[in-house]
């Protein structure tokens, strides 16, 4: 019932909202506003106009005790009797809901001095956003343990990640006055900052997870190295990103007044956690395996542009971690808005697109700009240092090539137009030019390290067909050359 605390308005087109009326009640009959909704909820009234009703019956009997001297604290105590503490414990938590300022008068102070403090610092913003990749994780394992059935130990793991990792009241007090006056650009600047640490974590574990998947799938030779490393890359981000989707869900579904006890509701968020995990481990299990093995030497005999790796990089990690912030904003609110569910069921999918944006339009725009910016800024250098580091190799293999016995072969090579080759096409010219480099050098380069286990090189069957015309092409020079 804890929508039913919120100071929201319950009826728009009513003079006052059902809040505001029972705030009335209170005033008038001097019983505590958390009282009276407390009593509500252990009725287990739910509808707003319903618990102005009750709340209207129950001052109407505590109200002339009260006015007459009455403590309630001893009220409810001789009338509750054994479940007057935890009903009392209730009382005050809403109170504390309804009303900080007026619980906690120095943590309201606090607050308000936090409020004060204006934008954050790129230092601040970071630090705001550390804790959040445990709690995440962390209260993600808890809420997947409620799910598989174990409620004590997972409600111990969450308050433990929230207790230790959580936003403390005066963060977010700040946070809220920040979100008041912020503009988009601001507000991107801002995730851009607090989502760093995380997408970090997300990568590291997919790097190791693609370094032990290549390791182990090596056992079964090259192509099993580069089918493992991948396996492993969407394994080791997915560890990473599945638990912090199954929170993030959860928060959406109990923000949205879901009962998150209900089964039926935790099946739904699990679904939900699953097809956002999909969408999220694309972009930080590429950069993973990107890092774990940059590039395949073993099908690349052609230097390319740093610059122009950096840009594609840049632009194809903008894309894909923009769209997949956005998917995952939009299938939780699919899921768990009430606007949008009623939408679907009374009007259908046709009805749902214009609700999003006008809900979540803004929204959306912020999520897609932090993740298409962490996108960029992360896939433009990984792009760039991978491919300087494939360069190297590859212009220290044509040195050798080229001051080799058969250097006028690997010169002519060098003049072979993209393409011009029967059988290779443009596209798998590097790879013939890397059949031809290993010919002339006599090595079989990247697929075994210096003790002879096989690393997570490899080539794809088109690009084996394009080296093996390499080898052919450079065999036939050589040929050519003995016959004088």
């Amino acid at each position: 019932m804890a929508n039913l605390f919120a100071r929201e308005r319950f009826n728009p087109q009513a003079q006052k909202t059902s809040f505001e009326q029972i705030e009335d009640i209170a005033r008038k009959t001097r019983v505590p506003v958390n009282v009276l909704i407390a009593l509500g909820e252990k009725a287990k009234v739910e509808k707003p106009e319903d618990l102005v009703e009750f709340s209207r019956r129950a001052a109407g009997e505590l109200g002339p005790v009260i006015q007459s001297g009455g403590d309630i604290e001893q009220i409810i105590r001789q009338s509750a009797g054994d479940q007057a503490e935890s009903f009392l414990a209730r009382a005050r938590e809403i109170g504390h809901e309804l009303y900080p300022e007026r619980m906690n008068p120095g943590q309201a102070q606090r607050n308000a001095e936090a409020a004060a403090q204006g934008r954050r610092s790129v230092g601040e913003n970071i630090r705001l956003g550390v804790p959040q990749v445990p709690e995440g994780i962390v209260g993600g394992v808890g809420r997947t343990a409620k799910f598989l059935g174990f409620d004590a130990a997972g409600d111990a793991i969450i308050d433990f990640a929230e207790n230790t990792f959580g936003m403390s009241e005066e963060d977010q007090a700040r946070s809220a006055a920040i979100a008041e006056d912020s503009t988009i650009g601001q507000e991107v600047v801002d995730g851009f900052f607090q989502a760093g640490p995380g997408i970090l974590v997300d990568i590291a574990m997919s790097w190791a997870g693609a370094k032990t998947g290549a390791k182990i799938g090596a056992i079964a030779g090259p192509k099993g190295a580069v089918v493992g490393g991948i396996a492993g890359a969407v394994a080791g981000a997915a560890a990473s990103i599945f638990p912090q989707m199954v929170s993030s869900a959860w928060q959406t579904a109990e923000a949205n007044g879901f009962d998150t006890e209900d089964q039926g509701v935790q099946f739904d968020i699990m679904k939900t956690a699953l097809a956002t995990s999909a969408a999220q481990t694309v972009f930080p299990a590429a950069v993973g395996r990107m890092l774990q093995k940059p590039i395949n030497v073993a099908a690349e005999g052609v230097a390319r542009s740093v610059i122009q790796r950096a840009a594609a990089g840049a632009a194809l990690g903008s894309g894909t971690e923009g769209m997949a912030e956005v998917t995952a904003l939009v299938l939780e609110q699919i899921m768990f808005d009430k606007d949008v569910q009623a939408s679907l069921d009374a009007e259908g999918w046709k009805a749902v697109g214009p609700m999003l944006i006008e809900k979540f339009g803004r929204e959306a725009v912020v999520t897609f700009g932090i993740g298409a910016l962490m996108g960029g800024a992360i896939g433009g250098p990984a792009a760039a240092v991978t491919q300087r580091g494939a360069n190297a190799q590859i212009d220290a293999d044509s040195a050798q090539a080229q001051d080799g016995a058969f250097g006028a072969i690997f010169e002519r090579a060098q003049d072979i137009e993209p393409g011009s080759i029967q059988g290779v096409s443009a596209a798998d010219h590097s790879a013939f030019m890397r059949g031809v480099l290993n010919e002339i050098n006599g090595v079989e380069a990247g697929l075994t390290d210096a003790d002879g286990n096989y690393d997570a090189q490899g080539r794809t069957a088109r690009q084996q067909r394009a080296y093996d015309k390499g080898v052919a092409w450079a065999n036939e020079q050589a040929g050519d050359i003995a016959d004088g």
